[in-house]
């Protein structure tokens, strides 16, 4: 895979092949993918599991709550069929693998989100002229690019990698980068990138990254880079 190819592919699992995340990242890479199926999960127990893996990722939650959560939330559902009908059914899929560092589970997560995201379109209707199995196919398709999107925002183009300068970490853009972080404010990246030119930063992908609409997450490359997380 070249610079390029890797700004272009639709392919997760070549990305993440080529993305060599730490544990950190594959947790926030899943929370990411979980939060865009939220809404359909089963409870509100369910959803705290993506706040809960982005607090275990920057290591604010120990061995024994996580452990303790985990198993409260996930045993409910081990023996309930019905819990795995539907969307909510494939986001049964993104709980179990959630909370695992690795490629093959951030993979799997994805596929669950894709597979709730397909089953939403077909249940929500499809234009008589595209026919459903075409309507569902865009949809994974759709989703797939933007999880791909999520990846990127995420690692970086591990082709293109930018070292920080200290000078561009002035108190302005650790004070922007820290909100941005805090809050999910990623509306704020365009100010980040006015903040980071006003410092001398002149890397084009930098400040591209921060200008483009997204998808952006937590753990966004740039952001991490100001606040030296890895």
């Amino acid at each position: 895979m070249t610079a390029d190819e890797w700004d272009r592919s639709n392919r997760l699992d070549d990305l993440l092949g080529q993305a060599g995340g730490s544990a950190r990242k594959l947790l926030l890479f899943n929370a990411a993918c979980a939060r865009r199926v939220a809404a359909v999960m089963p409870d509100d127990s369910a959803r705290g599991l993506i706040d809960l893996t982005e607090r275990r990722a920057d290591g604010l939650v120990g061995d024994a709550e996580w452990g303790e959560t985990l198993a409260a939330v996930l045993d409910q559902y081990l023996g309930n069929e019905s819990a795995k009908d539907g969307a909510a059914g494939a986001t049964f899929g993104v709980l179990m693998e959630l909370y695992r560092p690795e490629p093959e589970a951030s993979l799997k997560v994805a596929g669950s989100v894709v597979e709730a995201r397909a089953y939403l379109a077909y249940v929500g209707g499809y234009p008589t002229a595209v026919g459903p199995d075409e309507w569902v196919r865009r949809a994974a398709f759709a989703e797939s690019q933007a999880l791909c999107g999520l990846c990127r925002c995420l690692f970086g183009n591990p082709f293109r990698p930018v070292t920080g300068q200290a000078a561009w970490r002035t108190s302005t853009v650790g004070a922007l980068a820290q909100g941005i972080y805090a809050d999910r404010a990623f509306d704020r990246l365009p100010i980040l990138a006015d903040a980071l030119q006003d410092a001398g930063c002149d890397n084009l992908d930098v400040l591209a990254h921060c200008r483009a609409d997204g998808p952006h997450t937590r753990g966004c490359w740039v952001v991490d880079m100001v606040l030296g997380l890895s």
